[in-house]
This record gives C-alpha cells, sequence and structure tokens, in this order.
C-alpha cells in the first residue's frame, strides 16, 4: 500500500506538463526548457515567486520569456507556469477612475494590500474588484428565445454620472437567450445572460478577458468628420485632428508634451479618455492623479470630476522597462473596449520613445540585428500596428453605433534632434504632426507649436464640418497661416537692413503677425480664462484679428497716391483702443461668461473697428483738405480781369504769404514769371509774393542739395559783384520788356547779412588770378583755351538748358550794359588748354581729348565753390550747351553766399597746381593683356589639375546616364539598341562561340583558351542513387554510398520532432 501511495497520480502528472525550468536569465529575459506546446504571447510565471512574463520566441523545446517584473533571485532550475492563454485584460465595469500598471494590476488595490510606495514582486490581484455589485439594467428589447450575435447590448450599468457601461455580449459568443438577469446589484462573477447554440449552454457575466495585441473587431472602418477639440487655440484653427485620427507631438525636454497631453485629457470633445503613462516621471501621474479629480465639467446640470471618465495606465520609469511595452497594448485594449459601446475615446501615450527603447533593449538581449540607432528592424512595423487601431468605426452588434478612438502620442527625440529613428518612424505614420520648438519654449510660449512646420492632413476631411457650422472659418485659417509665413520671410529682412526701411504694408504684416502670435496662438494653461478656449469663441478672435489686417492694408493701399499717406504709426496712434481691445479678447472667461454673450462681444468689437477706420481715412480726408494753400491777394485801386485763366501750380507742403513776412535766403524762392501766352493785370489779381516750406528742415536740407539747378561751376559762370547781391529794385519795364528778359525780374528779397562791400581786387572786371611773366622762374602753365575753341566744355552742367537773350549773335558780351543786375563776372578769356598728343588732328569736328574729364583741368576753390556733385553718365546730348546758355541764368542764393566768401578769401588762391599726366592708352592695354593672359594660364592649369581623362570619363558617363534615362521602360521589337545588345550576347550553347576569336564573356569552350580554368568532370554513367550532399556524381564523388545508415536515422528522427513541436504549436493557437 506504501509503494502505490507513491505512485503519482493523474493530476499531479497533468500539472507536471505545464511547467518548464529556467535555463538562462539575462536581464528581464529568461530562456526555458522543457517548454513543448508552448505558444508565441502566452502568458506565464517565473520563478518560485510566479512572475509576470510572456513568451515572445520559441526554438525546439527553448522558450524566451520577457518578465515584466525585476528578474534578480531567478535561478537556473526554477519552475516556470505555463498557463496557456495569452497577455489579456479584464473588460467590465470598474474601469474608469481606476489606475492601473502595465500589465493591468490596480495599484490603489496593491497599496491598500501592502502599503507600500513599492509593488511586491509575484503579486497577483485581479484588475476589477469582485466584491463591488453593480446595478444591472437589462434591455427592454430583449427576452428569453431572443437571437443574440458577438457585440450586441443586453444590458446597461451606470458606472457614474459621465459613463452609461453598457454590457455587450463577447465578440466570439452568439446563440438564443435561454436567461437574462432581470433589474437588479450583481457582481463581475454573477451570471446575467445564458445562451444556447448547438445546444450547448454557455454562462455570461459582466466581465470580459481579451488577449492585449488583437483587435477586437468591428464591422467597418469609417472616414472621420468630427473635429478633436482640444481647446488650445493654435491647434483647433490651424493643425485641427479628427476623432478617430493619429497624432504625433515630438519635442525635447521641457517643451511641454505632457502638458498639451494632459489639456486634451481634460477639456477635449471625448467622450472617455485613456492615459497612458509610458516610461516618463512619476510626478506627472501624481500630478494627474491630482488635478483631474478637481477639474470639473457639466453634465446634465451637474457638476462633475474629469476623473470619472478618465482611465490611468501608469508605467514610469521606475517600474521594469519590458512592462512599458504592454502598457501601451493594454492602454489601447481598453480604449477599443470604450469605443465598441459606441463612444469617441481619446487615448495619450506619454512617451512613445520610451516604448521603443524598451524595445531596443530586449532586441539586445535577444542578439538580434540592430537598425539605425540600435533600435529593432522592426521598430515602424511595431508602430503601424499601435497606430492602426485608431479610427471611426461602426460597432460590432446591435443596436447599430458608431465610435472612434483617437491616438495622440508624445514622442520624446534626444536633444530635440526630428531625424531620431523613433520620430521619422512615427511621423510616416501619423497625419497630423504637432512639432514642439524648444526655442519657443525658451521665450515662454506655450503650447510650444511651430506654426511652420507643423502640419495636418485632416483639413479637407473637416471642411464638410467647417462649411456646415462655420463658413468663414477656412478662409480666415488660410489667410492667418499666409501672415505667419510672410512674417517669416520678413524677418530676415528685418534682421539686416531694419524696420524702419520695410513698406507700410510689410509693417502692417509684421504687427498684426505678432498679435496673432502672441495674443492669438500663445495660451496660458493655468489661467482660469485662458485654459480652455471654446471653438467660437477661437473663430470670433481669428475674425477680428484679420479683419483688422484687411482694414489696415485697405487703408494704407488707398491712400498710397495721395497728399496725406496713412501709415502704420497713423494707425497704431489713432486706433490704439481698438489695437488693446484685440489683445485682450482672449481675456473672455468661457466659464463666467455665456456662449451668446461673448459672440455678441466679439461682433461689436468688429463694428466698432470698421467705424474707427471710416473715421481715421475721412479725418485723413479733411486734414488733406485742410493742409491745402492759403492764398491772400492785394488788391489796388485798379481793376482789370484776366482774358485767360492760368493754370495752377501743384505747391504740395507749402503755404502762400503776402510780401508782408520776410523771406530768408534759405528758402525756396520762386518769382511771379508771366507766361508768353497770358496777359494778367495786376490790379485784382492774387500776387504770389513768396513761398514758406512747412517741411521738416531735414527734408528740405536734403531736397536742397540734391536740387541740380542749385550748384553752380564757378569756372564757367558769370561772377555777381557785390553790389548787386540784395535786395533789388523793383524794373520799371514794361511788359513787353519783361517779357523779352524774364530773367532780369529779380524778386523782392531781401538779406542783411550779404556783404555789400566792393572786392578788395582792382576795378578790372577781369576777376581770373595773375598770368606769369616771361621771367617768370615758375614752371609753365597750361593756357586756357580760346574762345573759338569749338571743341566741347570740359566740365558737363547737369542743369537744364537755360533761356538765351534775344541777342541772336555768338560772340560773348565784352562789357556789361547799365541796366543789368547779374553779378560780375570773371574774365571770358580762358587759359589755353594743353594740347594732347593723340590730338593733333586739325579737323575741330574730329578733334578729341583722351585724358579724364576731371584730369584735364584741375579746379581749385576758386574755380568751383559749390559742394561735388555726381557725374550723369547718361545725361542727353541736349546738355552740352554753349557756354552762353550757361551763363545768362540767374545765380541762386546758394552761389551768392559762395561769391561771397570768395570776395572775401581771395588773397590766399591765387595759384593752383597742375596734376601729372595721366597713364598713357597703350600701357593700360598692355597690362589689360598681361592679366587676360594670365587668367587664361591659371585656368589651364585649373583643368590640368582636375584631370583630362576623369572629366572625360564623367562627361562620358553623364551622357551614358541620359541616354538610358531617356529610353522608355517598355521595350519594343523595333529597338535598335535592344537588337544590338541581343546580337551581342554570347550564350553557352552558342555552337559558334568556340570560333569566335575575341569573347566578352567566359562562358563557351574553354579549352581553347589556356588561361581559363578547367572545367568540372561531367558523370557521364546512368543516373545514380540522389547523394545526401545534392553533389553529382564525378565532382568530389565517385557516386557510391558508402554510409551506415546513421545519417539517415539521424535526419529522420530530427524531422519528426519538429513535426511534432509544429503539430504541438498548431494545436495550442487553435482555439485562439
Amino acid at each position: 500500500m506504501a509503494s502505490r501511495d507513491k505512485l503519482p497520480k493523474i493530476g499531479n502528472v497533468e500539472r507536471e506538463a505545464k511547467y518548464g525550468y529556467v535555463f538562462g536569465v539575462s536581464g528581464p529575459v529568461v530562456i526555458a526548457n522543457h517548454m513543448a506546446g508552448s505558444a508565441i504571447n502566452e502568458l506565464v510565471r517565473v520563478g518560485h515567486e510566479e512572475l509576470v512574463g510572456e513568451i515572445i520566441r520559441l526554438e525546439n523545446d527553448l522558450a524566451t520569456i520577457q518578465v515584466y517584473e525585476e528578474t534578480s533571485g531567478v535561478t537556473v532550475g526554477d519552475p516556470v507556469l505555463r498557463t496557456g492563454k495569452p497577455l489579456s485584460v479584464e473588460l467590465g465595469p470598474g474601469i474608469m477612475t481606476s489606475i492601473f500598471d502595465g500589465i493591468q494590476r490596480p495599484l490603489e488595490v496593491i497599496y491598500d494590500h501592502t502599503k507600500s510606495i513599492y509593488i511586491p514582486r509575484g503579486i497577483n490581484v485581479p484588475a476589477l474588484s469582485r466584491s463591488t455589485s453593480w446595478h444591472f439594467a437589462p434591455d427592454n428589447r430583449l427576452r428569453v428565445g431572443s437571437h443574440i450575435t458577438g457585440g450586441d447590448i443586453f444590458g446597461v450599468v451606470p458606472e457614474n454620472q459621465m459613463i452609461k457601461h453598457r454590457i455587450m455580449l463577447h465578440p466570439k459568443s452568439k446563440g438564443t437567450i435561454t436567461y437574462i438577469a432581470p433589474d437588479g446589484n450583481y457582481t463581475l462573477e454573477d451570471v446575467v445572460l445564458e445562451t444556447e447554440f448547438d445546444g450547448e449552454k454557455t454562462k455570461h457575466t459582466m466581465l470580459q478577458v481579451w488577449p492585449v495585441r488583437q483587435m477586437r473587431p468591428v464591422v467597418e472602418k469609417l472616414a472621420a468628420n468630427h473635429p478633436l477639440l482640444t481647446g488650445q487655440r493654435v491647434l483647433d484653427s490651424l493643425f485641427p485632428c479628427v476623432q478617430g485620427g493619429t497624432t504625433a507631438i515630438p519635442g525635447a525636454f521641457g517643451c511641454g508634451k505632457t502638458v498639451i497631453s494632459q489639456s486634451l485629457s481634460k477639456f477635449s470633445n471625448s467622450d472617455a479618455i485613456v492615459y497612458v503613462g509610458c516610461g516618463e516621471r512619476g510626478n506627472e501621474m501624481a500630478e494627474v492623479l491630482r488635478d483631474f479629480p478637481q477639474l470639473k465639467m457639466e453634465v446634465e446640470g451637474k457638476e462633475v470630476s474629469i476623473m470619472e471618465r478618465t482611465t490611468l495606465v501608469a508605467n514610469t520609469s521606475n517600474m521594469p522597462v519590458a512592462a512599458r511595452e504592454a502598457s501601451i497594448y493594454t492602454g489601447i485594449t481598453l480604449s477599443e473596449y470604450f469605443r465598441d459601446m459606441g463612444y469617441n475615446v481619446a487615448m495619450m501615450a506619454d512617451s512613445t520613445s520610451r516604448w521603443a527603447e524598451a524595445l531596443r533593449e530586449i532586441s539586445g538581449r535577444l542578439a538580434e540585428m540592430p537598425a539605425d540607432s540600435g533600435y529593432p528592424a522592426y521598430l515602424g512595423t511595431r508602430l503601424a500596428s499601435f497606430y492602426e487601431r485608431a479610427g471611426r468605426v461602426r460597432c460590432l452588434g446591435n443596436p447599430e453605433r458608431e465610435g472612434s478612438v483617437s491616438i495622440v502620442g508624445a514622442v520624446s527625440p534626444p536633444g530635440g534632434d526630428f531625424a531620431d529613428p523613433v520620430t521619422a518612424a512615427t511621423l510616416s505614420i501619423v497625419q497630423v504632426f504637432w512639432g514642439l520648438d524648444k526655442k519657443l519654449a525658451q521665450r515662454k510660449h506655450f503650447p510650444s507649436v511651430n506654426w511652420l512646420i507643423s502640419y495636418s492632413k485632416y483639413t479637407r476631411a473637416l471642411d464638410d464640418y467647417y462649411d456646415k457650422n462655420y463658413p468663414e472659418f477656412v478662409p480666415l485659417r488660410a489667410k492667418c497661416k499666409e501672415i505667419l509665413q510672410e512674417e517669416e520671410d520678413l524677418s530676415d529682412i528685418v534682421q539686416l537692413v531694419g524696420k524702419a526701411s520695410l513698406a507700410e504694408t510689410d509693417k502692417i504684416t509684421l504687427e498684426v503677425a505678432r498679435m496673432i502670435k502672441d495674443d492669438f496662438l500663445q495660451q496660458n494653461g493655468y489661467s482660469s480664462y485662458d485654459k480652455y478656449c471654446p471653438f467660437y469663441k477661437c473663430v470670433a478672435m481669428l475674425r477680428n484679428m484679420i479683419a483688422f489686417y484687411d482694414l489696415a492694408r485697405h487703408a494704407v493701399e488707398t491712400t498710397a497716391q495721395s497728399e496725406k499717406k496713412i501709415t502704420w504709426n497713423d494707425i497704431r496712434t489713432n486706433l490704439g483702443d481698438i489695437i488693446h481691445q484685440l489683445s485682450s479678447m482672449k481675456f473672455k472667461d468661457p466659464t463666467k461668461d455665456s456662449e451668446e454673450k461673448i459672440k455678441r462681444d466679439l461682433e461689436e468689437l468688429n463694428e466698432r473697428m470698421q467705424a474707427a477706420f471710416r473715421d481715421m481715412e475721412e479725418n485723413m480726408t479733411d486734414l488733406v483738405e485742410r493742409k491745402g494753400f492759403k492764398i491772400e491777394a492785394t488788391t489796388t485801386s485798379k481793376k482789370k480781369t484776366k482774358k485767360k485763366k492760368s493754370k495752377s501750380t501743384d505747391l504740395g507742403h507749402v503755404r502762400i504769404i503776402d510780401d508782408d513776412a520776410p523771406i530768408l535766403w534759405g528758402t525756396t524762392t520762386e518769382s511771379n514769371t508771366i507766361a508768353d501766352d497770358e496777359i494778367v493785370s495786376f490790379d485784382d489779381a492774387p500776387v504770389v509774393v513768396g513761398v514758406i516750406d512747412e517741411r521738416p528742415s531735414e527734408i528740405r536740407e536734403k531736397e536742397r542739395f540734391n536740387d541740380v539747378k542749385r550748384w553752380r561751376t564757378a569756372a564757367f559762370e558769370e561772377v555777381p559783384e557785390p553790389s548787386s547781391i540784395g535786395p533789388q529794385p523793383k524794373p520799371t519795364k514794361s511788359l513787353s520788356s519783361s517779357k523779352s528778359h524774364p530773367k532780369r525780374n529779380s524778386s523782392d528779397d531781401s538779406d542783411p547779412d550779404i556783404d555789400r562791400r566792393q572786392p578788395r581786387r582792382n576795378d578790372d572786371p577781369d576777376l581770373s588770378p595773375p598770368r606769369r611773366k616771361n621771367d617768370d622762374p615758375s614752371p609753365p602753365r597750361r593756357k586756357r583755351q580760346s574762345d573759338d575753341d569749338p571743341s566741347p566744355p570740359r566740365r558737363r552742367d547737369p542743369s537744364p538748358p537755360r533761356r538765351k537773350h534775344d541777342d541772336s549773335s555768338s560772340s560773348r558780351r565784352k562789357h556789361r550794359t547799365n541796366d543789368d543786375f547779374s553779378p560780375s563776372r570773371r574774365h571770358d578769356s580762358s587759359p589755353p588748354r594743353r594740347k594732347h598728343k593723340y590730338n593733333d588732328d586739325s579737323n575741330p569736328s574730329t578733334r578729341r581729348d583722351t585724358s579724364s574729364p576731371r584730369k584735364q583741368q584741375p579746379r581749385d576753390d576758386d574755380e568751383d565753390a559749390s559742394p561735388p556733385r555726381r557725374r550723369d553718365k547718361s545725361s542727353p546730348s541736349h546738355q552740352k550747351k554753349s557756354r552762353h546758355s550757361r551763363q545768362e541764368s540767374p545765380p541762386s542764393s546758394t552761389y551768392r553766399r559762395q561769391i561771397k566768401e570768395e570776395s572775401s578769401s581771395s588773397t590766399h588762391r591765387r595759384s593752383k597746381q597742375e596734376s601729372p599726366p595721366p597713364p598713357s592708352q597703350p600701357a593700360k592695354s598692355e597690362r589689360r593683356r598681361l592679366a587676360e593672359h594670365k587668367e587664361q594660364v591659371a585656368e589651364r592649369y585649373a583643368q590640368w589639375g582636375r584631370g583630362l581623362a576623369q572629366v572625360r570619363q564623367v562627361e562620358h558617363a553623364v551622357k551614358d546616364y541620359i541616354e538610358q534615362a531617356a529610353k522608355p521602360l517598355a521595350r519594343y521589337r523595333d529597338d535598335a539598341d535592344l537588337d544590338t545588345m541581343l546580337k551581342e550576347k554570347e550564350r553557352e550553347d552558342d555552337p559558334m562561340l568556340k570560333y569566335l576569336s575575341k569573347k566578352t564573356s567566359d562562358v563557351g569552350d574553354r579549352t581553347n583558351n589556356s588561361n581559363s580554368t578547367p572545367p568540372k568532370p561531367r558523370y557521364r554513367g546512368p543516373d545514380p542513387q540522389k547523394n545526401r550532399f545534392d553533389i553529382w556524381p564525378g565532382y568530389r564523388w565517385d557516386g557510391v554510398d558508402r554510409s551506415n545508415g546513421y545519417e539517415k536515422k539521424l535526419f529522420e528522427s530530427i524531422a519528426h520532432r519538429h513535426a511534432k513541436s509544429q503539430e504541438a504549436y498548431l494545436w495550442s493557437v487553435e482555439d485562439m
């Protein structure tokens, strides 16, 4: 009897068959043997502490296990229990408001049991409480005998005030209802439904178990058409996401990824939130647990906590690395479960980079071939299998319903490098990219979403929604993006030349872009008024800012050609209150004010803005009219009328006054000239006696300096006498004489500062320097050219041609008339000019001077007292007038000052230096020729340095590439190149190949070629038995099998074991 008791029981044998043994341990990776019959992704318990693990590889009877807990203390030979089930999660009432770890162990329940901040190893606690009772309300449409299929809703459990938990039949179940529980309270282990199918009855509870790596079935996937509103203006307006979309938020450390994810969890328009903390800091999950219960939202007139629609899956950085992968799949499975109820679920994964790092560590433990940055080659496949579970679907079962899962994955590239393999693989999958910028975060611009690199591929999918609810939003968004892009383009120009040099429209673009960035895109997530922005407020704010931009540009562009232009400074000055109100739109608190009040206030702001722009344009028009010309006339006793109305002269920015005010020499003085075709009476007509310029002094000085009429060349003009400077008596001439010589009419100017003393020279009108006598020992001077020299003048006068005298005589006036009030001139005889050696032609028409005009005659201060002016190379030919036409124009006030200074300081201007002669023309041409020769030699050496053969080779390669690229993809019968190639191709079975003298390949008869290798011997006899090494007889084998049968038995045994393991595997996964 004793020996009989020692025999193993049947149950113990079955239990023993479920165990394997630890063969090796390497960090989180454990290798176990005696695991034949196991399956991939099967859940196992490792060691005496029954650590949770998952089989990730099978090889013969060895299984590679990924352990989700700390493996310290596991030794070789420890048991490994096979559960026969994959890694699964529990689905049922109680998920909301709970926090789980990566493998769905309730952290709160574990803390109540252990009172420790750490999770004990090997603890096994059910994810959902079995003792909690839930009120179950069955569906009134179902009765005993009704048919039910997978996914049908047969009851509702009010989990909280926000979530009505709909109890569904398992997707793989079906049958006829034989029992349905009445209305009442039940636990998760109580049977609430019983079905029968093919004579087999199945009991159902409110609890379901589903593998995390398997997608829940749906009827079909639908196109998304509703936006996922986040409460962040930059996301909802510029880069919207849809309910059922995929989004990536890559950014460096400190850019605000977690804050955006938490904002989405708090304020998005989703029905349920699944927040997965994968490898991030534990303080972030603690912050979620602390803040979410305090946030309230109104549901059916009651304020409830946002935590009631949220479930957390926490796998922080201090937890095992291997569990990070399981946490992602756990979160997406929970999301799919609530999606099948008909809810819109948003899942936040923070961060997928930590999940990828876990994959990299496991891959390294398995000695797999690494890819970029050490990540496994299947990284993109794993990411795609995760993101593809998002979408808007038609749910399985009755009643018909639609649900969606939106995935927002945060990516943490090292150093903010978007070329990271995880970021690159993620961007190739997701449809929305919210790129966070480190520079914006450093400037405290949050959300730090870079509007230049971010994008959304759902804009067209949402056009129907916007056209139906907000028809003006789409053009507003396009205009906003255009303004931001123009501002980025102008920022480089502003850094180079400054903001003041930009056009007025560009200034408006910069200011409105700054307003959009600071007051629209930027948002304070910790304020009560701006932490959440509803979409109606977002659209109204954007409408007002774009309207301000359009109105400002219209005001500037319409007045650009008028006398009084509207600039950005005018807009900022006159509409400062409107700009302040635009910046204050974000302070409208949607929690305190109703939607109607906010809309009404922003619409009133738009109306006030338009009215302010209209008033400003009207005021500017009135201002131009008020700043017009004020003409005051002097009247006399005689009254005569004009026979012809004179044309009015446009004198912008000036005011005409009477002759009582003094006229300064620095101002522009105009005399009242009378045209030839006018007969004017001086009795009642207004007399323009002077002009005062009211513009700033800088503009007047610049205009006076640039006016070529105010600059004269003293060497070729008449020098006024000092007595002629100052107020002159009005000429008592008739109208006909004033018509003949209008230039003799001097104005009523008076300047007390003009020096009217006689010059200190003699009374001789010749003011030129004294000539050299014959006995003068100084070197000979250059002679001036006589008056009969027909050559062109040595200096050009850029001023317009003067009006000549009526006297048509070609000779100059040698004596001054009594009625000539012009200043005295220098002597008319110019010094003789030096004759050039290349100018020996006696013909005056062909005579030319090849030297530079500035070097022909060096000038001194006594020659030209005017400032230096630019030479107009493109001056017309009519400017080359005779000296008479230049001498007869009246001198300006500036010229009078110059003559005054000349007369006072003429004692030390008696001589002038002669400049050295210019280099000859042959010397210049020789230097130019030598320089060209050097350049040619340098270019030739540079070409030799690149290599002539290499250059030809590259050119040939490029030519060949172009020819090959030009060929079509399909080749036809009449292709000459293909025909030539097939003709020249050598084939081994060609009988004429051995007669060819030149072969391009190594095929054919090698006996005639002494340099070729000897051919392999061919077996000529009958076909022998197949060799196990697949070697033909005659080459390393003579065809005789000398084995003793050991290899045959060995390979048959190996094949049998392989077939057995394959059969066991197929049997194990048949029910899955």
